[in-house]
């Protein structure tokens, strides 16, 4: 079996040099691309409905972003033992989710999926209120 030795203290000048390379490309991205920050961050709205089948979260977002012209984050999750889904719509930002804007996305999503029932378990304006449906 062949000893692989690396000494690290003897290359350090050239690991540090690789090391700041990296976090300036890091950065040269970030500037470049921009950070988008998530709800968790910025705050904004989210919006939980119970959905019994299957559904497209892309489809769901195009539906969503049409409705209310502003990035939605979709989330789906499934409920062991159910045929029951949880679909998760993220609104980033300081904006809150209208109650006009609320009823827009679900008379959407209803047009969208007929065949499908879907519930709004939980409206969350984050900053503002909290609302159970």
């Amino acid at each position: 079996m062949k000893k692989f030795d690396f000494d690290f203290y003897k290359n350090r000048k050239i690991l540090f040099g690789i090391s700041i390379g990296l976090m300036v490309i890091g950065l040269i991205f970030n500037f470049i691309r921009g950070t988008k920050m998530d709800i968790q961050f910025v705050g904004g709205a989210m919006i939980k409905y119970s959905v019994d089948g299957e559904v497209d979260t892309d489809e769901i977002a195009s539906l969503v972003k049409e409705e209310t012209g502003r990035d939605v984050s979709v989330a789906l999750s499934k409920t062991f033992g159910t045929d029951a889904n949880q679909v998760t719509l993220s609104f980033a930002g300081n904006e809150a989710v209208t109650l006009d804007e609320q009823q827009a996305i679900a008379q959407s999503l209803s047009d969208a999926y007929v065949s499908t029932r879907i519930r709004a378990a939980m409206i969350k304006n984050t900053g503002f209120f909290t609302r159970f449906i």
